[in-house]
């Protein structure tokens, strides 16, 4: 009677067993240990009727390793207890099971550092983890740039003493992709939102080269680059074009319809031999950057650039001279940084509608006329962010029409009036002399003396100018050369942080 008895127990005892979810009966210690899950011992009783034995408990992780298993990744057995609990502690069955990359290899139930390149791509490949080198006894994702494999994450952190050494992080700067040099850090730059962040490759790039044997039906490669801009933008299909400087000036560029989003990257502002445009029209839909070139109208005969209807602008280390007008913007959008505008026989900036603007380190000098004689007319209901820029030589400075705000900048030495109509200025100089050359020789703008312009900005200021412009824009970081801002106690107000 005994041993059929005995036999029914341990049948009894497996189909319990058969029936566990391991997924839902697991349960687990807290750091104090609590929790028993040991298998039910004998008593005096069962030992008198089922013979003596111990019956497993299917919630003891002991008897069922795939308790925790399948808790995921770092919950390990507590033998003494039978409850899962999470390997934080330290403990472990396998690598996989240390949640810490400075503790990342597990050897004889211990969460140890590492030792080798091999134990980081095991913990980093099982935990779907970047950091799959051994630095110092540490999972680190880089040694160098050349490890950062993530295109949104390009560039890799080997500053000694950093919080992040041997991390890969997005590019900050241009000089963060060594390859292009051209980080995609804001949306004047960027082509989407998801690429912020990265560094721009070779394979997105359609070439214009007029040096060269070039054509207009392109590629637009390196070896057959296309002739002039409006063939790259309507048959290169790329979002990025890069244009050679030229002793010959390129045909101007029309752009229009929602589809065309392109950036257009020359050899600089200042470049000895500078790609020179002839102009830019931008409307209903499409949006263009410009950076690091030239534009420049045959015979000072027409504008320069102009945003139309629904259009989007944004120049970058632009170089705007002999032209009728230098920008004309009643559009969606019109930005222009570190830029200069030129000899315009009219407005040098005309701002018009509902535009929304950024104006930033930036110059407008020797421009205006008889009939639009202003550096900058901020007008109809346009309203944005003009700030750290000099206005100077003009026949008028700046005249707004709606409360527009100015701040932060050196509008002085105009022939007549230096702010006019409806502004509302926050450290504006509007006394200090600027040298600059003259309109036959316009040279970069300088003062007779700097005490009115240095230090005069703090933090807190420049970001109260930025929160009061809808929608929000990006802060201030550098200057027209690109140089840091600030460089001492405060901002300097103008187009140069001067030191």
């Amino acid at each position: 009677m005994k041993k059929p008895l005995w036999l029914a127990a341990i049948a009894l005892s497996a189909a319990c067993n058969a029936n566990v979810d391991t997924k839902t009966s697991a349960l687990t210690a807290n750091s104090s240990g609590e929790c028993v899950q040991k298998d039910v011992g004998e008593s005096d009783s069962a030992v008198s009727i089922w013979g003596g034995f111990v019956k497993d408990n299917p919630n003891n992780c002991a008897n069922n390793p795939a308790i925790c298993e399948n808790m995921g990744l770092g919950f390990i057995c507590k033998m003494d207890s039978g409850c899962c609990t999470s390997s934080d502690s330290g403990a472990c069955n396998k690598t996989p099971d240390c949640t810490n990359n400075a503790k990342a290899v597990c050897i004889e139930r211990a969460c140890v550092p590492c030792k080798a390149d091999a134990e980081c791509t095991e913990w980093a490949t099982a935990r779907r983890d970047s950091r799959n080198l051994c630095i110092s006894g540490v999972c680190k994702e880089c040694r160098g740039t050349t490890d950062c494999k993530d295109p949104a994450k390009p560039v890799c952190d080997t500053m000694i003493g950093s919080d992040t050494i041997n991390s890969c992080y997005a590019c900050r700067q241009d000089t963060d992709c060594p390859l292009s040099n051209v980080c995609k850090k804001d949306e004047a730059i960027s082509d989407t939102q998801m690429a912020l962040g990265s560094c721009l490759q070779n394979t997105e790039i359609a070439y214009v080269n007029n040096t060269v044997a070039c054509s207009a039906a392109g590629p637009g490669t390196v070896a057959m680059p296309f002739c002039e801009l409006n063939d790259a933008v309507q048959k290169g299909g790329k979002a990025f074009i890069q244009i050679t400087g030229s002793a010959s000036v390129y045909k101007p560029l029309v752009a229009a319809g929602g589809g065309v989003r392109v950036v257009i990257l020359g050899p600089g502002r200042d470049s000895a031999q500078p790609a020179i445009i002839q102009g830019l029209d931008v409307s209903a839909g499409a949006s263009v950057t410009l950076r690091g070139v030239q534009v420049a109208v045959p015979g000072g005969s027409g504008t320069a650039v102009k945003c139309g209807p629904s259009g989007t602008v944004y120049l970058r280390e632009v170089f705007i001279k002999d032209s009728n007008e230098g920008v004309n913007a009643d559009c969606t959008r019109f930005w222009m940084e570190s830029s200069r505008v030129q000899l315009a026989a009219r407005n040098g900036i005309n701002i018009l509608g509902n535009t929304i603007y950024r104006i930033v380190n930036s110059v407008v000098m020797y421009s205006g006329g008889a009939a639009a004689q202003h550096g900058v007319s901020l007008g109809g209901s346009s309203n944005g962010y003009f700030a750290f820029n000099t206005v100077t030589g003009n026949i008028r400075g700046v005249t707004c029409s709606a409360g527009q705000r100015l701040s932060d900048s050196v509008i002085s030495t105009n022939q007549n009036a230096q702010v006019e109509g409806n502004c509302v200025e926050s450290r504006v100089e509007k006394a200090v002399v600027v040298m600059s050359g003259s309109g036959a020789s316009p040279a970069d703008p300088t003062l007779t003396q700097d005490t009115c312009c240095v230090d005069k900005a703090s933090q807190t200021q420049v970001d109260a100018d930025l929160k009061l412009v809808m929608p929000a824009q990006i802060s201030v970081k550098d200057d027209y050369l690109r140089s840091a801002r600030p460089k001492g106690a405060g901002f300097d107000i103008g187009h140069k942080e001067l030191r």
